[in-house]
């Protein structure tokens, strides 16, 4: 129950938007049975963030946790906000059921917040240039 990649596809001044995915965990759906006890359904994820302070290990006893439920199993995007603005910071994640939670996994690179508007990834906006293309 680990969470094979974690990603942060954009940010904005106070968010940071992570792609968590995971091949190797169970998503209830409405039609499922629950697995068995050593495999039980990802109920939803813990995301820890801390400011990087140069020169130093993270210090996670300082970290904002941040716990989101899965609603919707093929939904891999959370945000996380309410952060400070023009801060980089070391984050991980968990993969959480109804057990507990699994050892964290490091965000790479440090993800960092803006100090202007929305910055997305070039996936994005590759999409998003190609559907303004097909518009016309």
């Amino acid at each position: 129950m680990v969470s094979d990649y974690v990603e942060v596809i954009g940010s904005s001044l106070d968010q940071l938007v992570f792609n968590v995915t995971c091949r190797k965990c169970t998503f209830s759906s409405s039609n499922s049975v629950e697995p068995q006890a050593g495999n039980l359904t990802v109920t939803g994820y813990a995301f820890q963030l801390v400011s990087v302070e140069e020169a130093y290990p993270p210090n996670w006893d300082k970290a904002i946790t941040v716990m989101v439920d899965i609603v919707d199993p093929a939904n891999t995007t959370f945000p996380v906000g309410n952060l400070s603005n023009s801060t980089t910071f070391h984050a991980r994640v968990q993969t959480c059921n109804q057990a507990g939670c699994s050892d964290w996994l490091d965000v790479h690179p440090d993800p960092k917040t803006t100090d202007f508007g929305v910055t997305l990834t070039a996936m994005p906006i590759l999409m998003l240039t190609i559907g303004i293309i097909l518009l016309f």
